[in-house]
């Protein structure tokens, strides 16, 4: 997804399980996996450019963003 601001954003992440995380659980078969990027349309809506800062354990920046689409969580 082209995002005027931040550029290019990975919005369907998806990709290929490692050999070495399937072996021990007795996979032998090659595995895609694939998900909704809502971390980074969430950035989006929240004004936040740095997806570090999503995941912050710093309570006050998190609550310090606003948005109509969320307002329940930012209480």
């Amino acid at each position: 997804v082209y995002h005027r601001r931040l550029g290019w954003i990975e919005a369907l992440p998806g990709g290929m399980f490692r050999p070495e995380v399937l072996e021990p659980l007795g996979i032998k078969y090659r595995v895609l996996a694939w998900g909704i990027g809502i971390d980074r349309l969430a950035m989006i809506v929240l004004g936040i450019d740095d997806i570090r800062d999503l995941f912050s354990k710093d309570l006050s920046f998190l609550r310090s963003k606003s948005s109509t689409l969320l307002p329940s969580l930012m209480r």
